[in-house]
């Protein structure tokens, strides 16, 4: 079990003017009546987020210093004033009462555990216990409840501006945790660990846009996915951020041309990260659509995608991001290849250009890869287990350092290798320098097209694997390489080359390891550069000239 104490209201606050109804024949002859307040944290100021109460809304009411009064439902009108067709009454001076409440009311609940099942009912939980003293001899006083999050709370808003039909067979789904139990005594949340399951989310549409609220656990990053279902096709992101207690974690999500983009939005704790999502396969090998081809993209020299594999690519929506006054709307960041059996990346492609870097913001903010499931990746928060082998970026964190929000994506699990430690800070690291280097030559070449990628043995050769902290291993490769490509301003020729160093402490440098693109392609499987025009692309694949690359 896992055990969350959220805070707790202790200070009983005290105010006049509530005027309780009267029975003459109980002997108090004054029933208590409760005005109430749902507290928030500071930051949710967004219109839809608060939570406000509706008519028929009802509470369970217990005498927590005392087993006089048990699980009394007491409604309200939706103004927050809470009144009972069986009400408790002011006891005697002598014997007052302390008062613990809970939302939603749960007429089955007998003893002092309130059970949390999301599955079934997925409304936010709400609890209160800063009424204390309550007795005849201060009738007249206000008895505020004050409710405070059991659970954080999920917020989408949801908009299709090209056509907003498409919301109408909306749906919306939670994958993690789903059970616990909180103790009404002391608060303490108790969460069921193996309680995993996918629970729907109410959806209430309004015209061009929906909204989707709802309540799920506290968990670790990558521990919960969102799941959404729009216009007949499938989505699904990763939350990878630790979720409190008492927060609302709040997304836009926007569908145009057949992509969904969603930012996560609104919170001090959210940074404006946005994913363009497109509708995936649910498990590897099921059908989806082809991949986002850019200049640096590989494709498959012959036939599909194999059903061990995940190939996404990660957009930037938010022009903070990088140093261009060029920016608009959007731009890609990189896509990554990823292998799901062996949990390695088998490529990563990225554009590279000086709006990508500054000097600084390395973050270190190791985190799961938003748009591969989290079953398929290493828990990298920690190091490999073993020695002489660390965490190595494919696509270095130097290379996307214009901002914090920029160079966080870097350290997605899906962008790290297996890599021998020496090689990382010596030859290999050598090469990215060079890589950035070649990339800031813009007076004479336009952006630098660069594919990071790894090789395994081939048999008999075994593989060598890593595990990571909970024994999930992951392939060590043999080989990683570069290949790179770009176009001379003045004269519209390509030039490429490529790089292949053995994955070890023995590694040479880079100078000795240059081989042709072309080489590279017939090892990997992949076809390099693929819109590269066609009447000079096996010429420029061809070359291995490191002259012209000074």
């Amino acid at each position: 079990m896992r055990k969350a104490a959220f805070w707790l209201l202790i200070t009983a606050t005290c105010f006049s003017g509530c005027q309780d109804e009267t029975e003459p024949n109980h002997p108090s002859g004054t029933q208590v009546v409760f005005s109430s307040e749902i507290l928030e944290e500071a930051e949710t100021e967004v219109e839809g987020i608060t939570t406000r109460w509706g008519k028929g809304d009802q509470i369970g009411l217990f005498t927590s210093n005392q087993r006089t009064h048990v699980n009394v439902p007491y409604g309200t009108d939706g103004s927050g004033i809470f009144s009972s067709a069986a009400p408790i009454y002011h006891p005697e001076s002598s014997q007052p009462y302390d008062f613990v409440a809970y939302y939603p009311y749960n007429p089955s609940l007998s003893g002092n555990e309130l059970n949390i099942d999301l599955a079934r009912d997925s409304r936010v939980v709400l609890y209160s216990n800063n009424i204390k003293g309550v007795h005849k001899g201060n009738s007249t006083r206000e008895n505020k409840l004050l409710f405070k999050h059991v659970l954080p709370r999920i917020y989408l808003r949801v908009i299709a501006p090209d056509d907003p039909g498409n919301l109408a067979g909306l749906t919306v789904r939670v994958k993690g945790l789903s059970k616990a139990t909180l103790s009404l005594m002391d608060g303490l949340l108790n969460i069921d660990d193996s309680s995993v399951a996918t629970y729907p989310l109410p959806v209430e549409r309004n015209g061009n846009e929906a909204v989707v609220r709802g309540a799920f656990f506290p968990s670790s990053p990558g521990e919960t996915e969102v799941h959404l279902a729009l216009n007949g096709r499938d989505y699904r992101w990763v939350i990878n951020s630790e979720i409190h207690p008492d927060h609302t974690y709040c997304f836009l999500v926007e569908q145009r041309a057949g992509n969904v983009r969603v930012t996560h939005t609104y919170t001090p704790f959210a940074n404006g990260e946005s994913y363009t999502l497109r509708p995936n396969q649910l498990e590897p090998g099921k059908t989806s659509p082809p991949p986002l081809l850019y200049m640096e993209t590989p494709v498959l020299t012959s036939g599909e995608l194999p059903s061990n594999s995940y190939q996404v690519t990660h957009m930037i929506t938010n022009s903070n991001w990088v140093n261009s006054s060029a920016f608009s709307g959007e731009m890609r960041n990189y896509t990554v290849h990823f292998n799901t059996q062996d949990s390695y990346p088998v490529w990563i492609a990225y554009p590279l250009h000086p709006a990508f870097m500054k000097s600084g913001n390395r973050t270190d903010h190791w985190q799961y890869d938003p748009l591969v499931p989290i079953q398929y990746q290493p828990n990298l928060f920690g190091h490999w287990e073993g020695y002489g082998i660390s965490r190595g970026h494919m696509l270095p964190s130097g290379s996307r350092s214009a901002s914090r929000d920029l160079n966080r994506t870097t350290f997605y699990f899906t962008n790290i290798v297996v890599q021998d430690s020496k090689m990382n800070t010596s030859t290999w690291n050598d090469l990215e320098e060079k890589v950035r280097y070649w990339s800031r030559q813009t007076t004479q070449y336009d952006t630098l097209y660069v594919v990071t990628g790894s090789l395994l043995p081939t048999p008999p050769e075994a593989i060598t694997y890593a595990s990571d902290a909970f024994g999930r291993k992951a392939a060590k490769p043999k080989y990683l390489y570069k290949a790179l490509c770009r176009k001379e301003k003045q004269t519209g020729n390509y030039h490429s080359i490529a790089f292949k160093m053995e994955n070890s402490s023995t590694s040479t440098h880079y100078t000795r390891n240059v081989i042709a693109v072309e080489q590279l392609e017939k090892e990997s499987g992949f076809t390099f550069f693929p819109k590269l025009p066609e009447a000079v692309q096996k010429e420029v694949k061809k070359q291995a000239n490191l002259g012209d690359w000074q």
